[in-house]
């Protein structure tokens, strides 16, 4: 898998939250233009320090879009946006001031283990969906 490719997901791979989430991505989205990778992978880390974004907490999204690198809300949005069905229109949020809509995201963000869980491992994607994965 490139490594290089147009459209990567990093993503917290032991939040449940997280892992419904790149489900529902991978659901809405038939042309596979996404690639997930989890961020505690050694693929994951090497990403981050590649775009020098280390520093960049397990607690939001990342999103790599032809080497630009986007977090938090602004990440969701923008991946939102290239989605099959109704979910593409959560774009339109983009037009709520950053702080605002990253202030809400790390909200959800901070108590997500407590609501939605946590697992011990990362997922292991099946077979049909293996592919959009970069470090399986």
């Amino acid at each position: 898998m490139n490594i290089d490719h147009k459209h990567i997901v990093l993503y917290d791979g032991l939040c449940n939250l997280c892992n419904s989430s790149v489900r529902f991505i991978i659901k809405r989205d038939p042309e596979a233009i996404f690639r997930f990778v989890a961020m505690q992978s050694d693929v994951g880390r090497a990403l981050l320090k590649r775009y020098r974004a280390e520093h960049i907490s397990y607690k939001t999204i990342v999103y790599i879009c032809s080497g630009v690198i986007y977090t938090r809300s602004t990440a969701a949005l923008l991946i939102s946006r290239k989605l099959k069905g109704v979910c593409k229109y959560l774009y339109y949020f983009i037009y709520i001031p950053v702080p605002i809509r990253d202030s809400v995201y790390m909200l959800i963000s901070r108590y997500r283990y407590r609501i939605f869980g946590k697992k011990e491992v990362c997922i292991i994607p099946d077979n049909k969906i293996k592919d959009r994965f970069i470090d399986y």
